[in-house]
């Protein structure tokens, strides 16, 4: 984590050509998306705040004095560091544990976990997820009501748990997504971290107005390569995650938000800078110094050793393409693609099911268009009828195992393909949009009964038969949510 060349770095900042990307998520697009069997497990939005995001900034980083202070600098042409910047509406804390011993909300009540995959050669057929497809992007987008309009996400996206579980090479590709590197925000490596309070008390509790800097190992090269990589010095054989590096969680109390950054070195040469030392040569060993350059550099190397022997692994064609790259090609944040997944952790461990609540994803899918062109319309409409004359009964497809199952076509993650789904609305009965039937909705429902015609948004919601009318037959319906989530 530093910065390029001594003459770089001295520089003018007048002539540093200031430059950064910055992406905007929709603001209130945060949704509750629980994956255990039943949809039921403890998760109560009132005391953990779901995890929404805001912007993202990326963008070639240059420290003013690298040795002393990474993220003390500004974005710059000339920089030898890439700085990610992931702004959360409201307080977010750092994530605790969600394995044994279970203590998820070791650092305050609103934990955000989830990723942030970096696609440094914007290729979808190198880099991926092999063992756990299911907590990323691809495994997790169609649970939010579509599917992405880009074309690096054709034929990858998982439409429900079974595409998941397909060999690596058949469609759809949910290890394929083009990862080389991730920001891990997982608990599970806090456990030993050094935590320094820059700024707020002493506890280990993160509050509003507080900045931490957080020394622990959460920025990695894809796991994907690691059965076929030359990498060593650092965990497992194949692996690399460098340890000694930072993030920073930091809270504005005047705009509600939460910044989380990781400042991460180009090259060695950053790397030494940062660290007070000479550059060392590229040598696969993420526990001295590190950078994107040599997880790259080792790449080639293996990719060129295995075109020679072959491992008989389906995974090779994750790292072969790179056998004729040069990794100085890539080292420019601008040609990057990024994925984004966040969630939260439920309130209890004994969930049947993924131990994470999905609340946000970027890029956004539109909103009930299931066939990834952009647009909601006629077509998407068309092919949720036709799924359900096909599959479902009076009109109707129930997910057997929902939410641990989940479908494309139940864009609005209520358990079934339906008319709701059809008309593109929000889970019937939710009159109040946060994802739960509860008495809160009993009640307006009672407000609604008996109404009929054009009815307002609130009592669309508790026709459940789309008949324009608000009579027992609703009722009923209603009643059978409202006695617990399996009740279909």
């Amino acid at each position: 984590m530093s910065i390029l060349v001594c003459a770089s770095f001295m520089a003018p900042w007048s002539h540093a050509f200031q430059t950064e990307r910055t992406f905007h998520d929709p603001p209130g697009d945060s949704l509750i998306r629980r994956t255990d069997y039943g949809d039921d497990g403890p998760f109560d939005p009132l005391l953990h705040h779901p995890p929404e995001l805001v912007t993202i900034r990326i963008g070639k980083w240059a420290p003013r004095v690298p040795e002393e202070d990474l993220f003390e600098g500004e974005f710059a042409r000339a920089g030898g560091f890439v700085r990610f910047d992931l702004v959360l509406r409201g307080l977010a804390n750092p994530p605790g544990r969600v394995t044994d011993p279970f203590n998820p909300f070791e650092f305050g009540p609103n934990p955000v976990l989830g990723f942030m995959e970096i696609d440094v050669d914007a290729s979808v057929w190198t880099g991926g997820e092999v063992d756990l497809p299911m907590h990323r992007y691809l495994g997790a987008v169609a649970r939010f009501g579509g599917l992405p309009a880009e074309p690096r996400f054709q034929d990858r996206v998982a439409t429900c748990r079974d595409d998941l579980r397909r060999p690596f090479n058949q469609p759809p590709y949910t290890r394929r997504h083009g990862e080389e590197f991730h920001l891990d925000l997982v608990g599970e490596y806090l456990r030993d971290a050094v935590i320094s309070h820059l700024v707020g008390d002493d506890d280990e509790t993160f509050e509003p107005g507080e900045t931490w800097r957080i020394n622990a190992p959460l920025f990695h090269r894809a796991h994907g390569f690691e059965r076929l990589s030359f990498a060593k010095g650092c965990g497992r054989s194949g692996e690399y995650d460098p340890r000694d590096m930072e993030i920073q969680f930091e809270h504005d109390l005047h705009k509600g938000l939460t910044t989380i950054s990781c400042v991460f070195p180009l090259d060695n040469e950053a790397s030494a800078a940062e660290k007070g030392e000479r550059p060392q040569e590229n040598n696969g060993n993420a526990c001295d110094q590190f950078s994107i350059e040599e997880g790259l550099v080792d790449l080639v190397e293996s990719a060129q050793y295995l075109i020679e022997h072959p491992s008989g692994r389906p995974e090779e064609d994750l790292i072969l393409d790179w056998a004729w790259q040069n990794p100085l090609s890539f080292l420019d944040p601008d040609g990057w693609t990024l994925t984004v997944t966040l969630g939260a952790p439920y309130a209890r461990r004994d969930v049947d099911g993924l131990p994470i609540v999905f609340t946000d994803v970027f890029p956004d899918p539109r909103h009930g268009d299931v066939n990834g062109d952009g647009v909601a319309d006629e077509l998407d409409r068309l092919l949720i009828t036709q799924f359900i004359r096909e599959y479902g009964r009076d009109g109707r497809y129930v997910i057997a195992e929902f939410s641990s199952d989940f479908h494309l076509f139940d864009t609005n993650y209520d358990g079934n393909v339906d008319g709701f789904d059809v008309a593109n609305r929000p889970r019937p009965g939710d009159s109040d949009g946060d994802d739960d039937v509860d008495l809160r909705d009993a009640a307006q429902f009672w407000r609604c009964f008996g109404a009929s015609g054009s009815l307002p948004p609130p009592c669309q919601q508790m026709d459940f038969d789309l008949n324009d009318l608000i009579d027992l037959r609703d009722y009923h319906r209603m009643a059978e949510l409202l006695r617990g989530p399996n009740r279909r």
